[in-house]
Parts: C-alpha cells; sequence; structure tokens
C-alpha cells in the first residue's frame, strides 16, 4: 500500500474490521443456538461489499505491498459505448479464460438427483441391500457416482436407520465463482485518464440442482 493511505480508505478499513467482528460473532452464536439470523448476515455481507466498493477508486492493485502474492490471469475484454442521456458510457465485459474453468460439474441432472435419492433410500438401513451401490454406479457412470452420492446425501444422515426416513434438500439455482467479486476499469482520453470500479452483474443461472452437503467425497465412505 502507500505510504499515504487515503482517509477514505482507512475510514472504511476500520469499518469492515467492526462488521467482520459482528459477522464473525453472529455465525458462532448462530452455531451454538442452531439457528443463524440470515437476514442480519446478509444485511452485513452487503454492507462490507458496499464499503469496499465505495473505496475501490482510491485503492491502485499495483500499490499492494511486496509481501502480498499476486497472481494474473488471462481474460478476454469487450468493450463498446453505451448511452445515457446525454452521456456516453464506456461497458465493459470479461468472459474467464480457460484456466478460470472448473471442469467439475457441480449441477446435477434430473436423472442423477433421482438415481442418487434412490440409492440413499435403498442404503438408509443396515445391512445395505446387495447391489445397492453397483445400481447408482450403472445410472450414472463411475466417474459420477462418487459425486452424486455426495451431493445427495440425506440432510438428517446422523438419523440413519430403521425411525426415519432420508429428508434431502430441495434443487438449489447455482452462480459463477471463480471470477473475481470485483473489478477495477482505467481508461484513458486526450483529456486526462478516468477511474471507475464496480462489482460485475452476474447472471444467477439454474442448474438442475444439487443436494447440499459440507462432507468431502474424497473423505466419506458410503455404504455399500
Amino acid at each position: 500500500m502507500p505510504e499515504q493511505i487515503p482517509a477514505a480508505v482507512r475510514k472504511a478499513r476500520t469499518e469492515v474490521a467492526k462488521m467482520v467482528t459482528e459477522r464473525d460473532r453472529l455465525i458462532a452464536t448462530g452455531a451454538r443456538a442452531g439457528a443463524i439470523d440470515r437476514d442480519r448476515l446478509v444485511e452485513i455481507d452487503s454492507r462490507i461489499g458496499g464499503l469496499l466498493d465505495d473505496i475501490l477508486v482510491h485503492v491502485d492493485p499495483c500499490d499492494a505491498s511486496e509481501a502480498e502474492p499476486l497472481v494474473l490471469l488471462p481474460v478476454r475484454l469487450e468493450t463498446r459505448f453505451g448511452h445515457e442521456g446525454q452521456s456516453t458510457t464506456l461497458q465493459v465485459r470479461i468472459y474467464p479464460d480457460e484456466i478460470h474453468v472448473d471442469a467439475l460439474m457441480r449441477g446435477l441432472s434430473a436423472k442423477e438427483i433421482a438415481a442418487g435419492r434412490l440409492y440413499w433410500t435403498v442404503a438408509w438401513t443396515d445391512p445395505v441391500p446387495e447391489g445397492a451401490w453397483d445400481a447408482l454406479v450403472a445410472s450414472v457412470a463411475p466417474d459420477r457416482a462418487e459425486w452424486v452420492a455426495h451431493v445427495c446425501t440425506p440432510k438428517n444422515l446422523a438419523e440413519r436407520g430403521p425411525t426415519a426416513t432420508p429428508d434431502f434438500d430441495e434443487p438449489t439455482p447455482h452462480r459463477a465463482s471463480a471470477t473475481p467479486s470485483r473489478g477495477c476499469c482505467r481508461t484513458a482520453s486526450s483529456s486526462s485518464p478516468s477511474r471507475a470500479a464496480r462489482s460485475p452483474k452476474r447472471s444467477a443461472t439454474r442448474s438442475p440442482g444439487t443436494c447440499r452437503s459440507r462432507r468431502s467425497p474424497s473423505t466419506t465412505r458410503y455404504p455399500r
């Protein structure tokens, strides 16, 4: 960071630190109580995002400390001029390159969801019927079976047994998350350079859905 830190940046740092502390406390309290105030959590996140947006015009990434590692990944840029009333606006669209792509297809097809839920329904009690895992593999292919079983793991797995039935999450929309949450665009004209910073607009895309689970498939042994 530069030696002379703008007052707006110092003030935002203080405010963000307070909000982060409150956020951590809110999550810790919710974890102990078994319920988190999600409305307040969203409000805090929105406030933090707004504070960061406000100071981006005062911060130059090139001023980062030498101790901070930076990586520059390739992207493709498309620009066009738009018109808002009497003003002309430069619009920038950023396309991630291949290195940003996560090859794992986290979303499940309707067929995979059905197969995953069927597997857990069949394997819900011990002993697990012979061939339950083989049936899942045959339905979704060997390279997808572990993932399907992972994301379709019932929420009440701890209650597995004859006294309960599997409780599955409903499919949820997915958003791209491998790109930066904020961008900065600097332009130069014959008059003077200008700078703008803002959060990118992303469209939520609904996949066939997944069943959420916090467990890692690489450390889980599924009933077979």
